[in-house]
């Protein structure tokens, strides 16, 4: 006689979440905002370390590997000025508040940002590009 054991879905990480953020906005991007070239990947604005903009859209953008890698992360006030001119001022400021709020990832709150993600990839029409 064979037991059926009940298979445990696997608690969510942040890995996970990071995953469905990267792939939204590489969806929403397509190309990098930059120079136009595929494939890109995704980037913080503000760094991920502040989990209060980690998954937000508005934190992320679309960069091919060279504006990525040897732009953003190494050119920081070059890029800054890029995001402002693209977001203006006002928007940014307003992201980099809220990126230095404090919350706590628990459980719950993986869960809802979760439920949040796969919101809007079931409905593209909430997410709105970067200008």
């Amino acid at each position: 006689m064979s037991k059926k054991t009940k298979q445990k879905s696997k608690p969510l990480a942040k890995k996970d979440l990071d995953i469905l953020w990267s792939k939204l906005i590489r969806d929403r991007d397509k190309t990098c905002v930059v120079c136009g070239k595929k494939p890109i990947q995704a980037h913080h604005i503000f760094s991920r370390s502040y989990n209060s903009t980690r998954w937000n859209l508005d934190n992320g953008i679309g960069l091919c590997y060279y504006h990525h890698i040897y732009w953003a992360h190494q050119k920081y006030e070059e890029f800054r000025k890029f995001i402002i001119d693209r977001i203006g001022e006002e928007k940014f400021e307003e992201l980099r508040k809220y990126s230095q709020q404090i919350i706590k990832i628990d459980k719950e709150e993986l869960a809802k940002q979760h439920q949040f993600l796969l919101l809007i990839i079931a409905d593209k029409d909430l997410m709105n590009p970067i200008p």
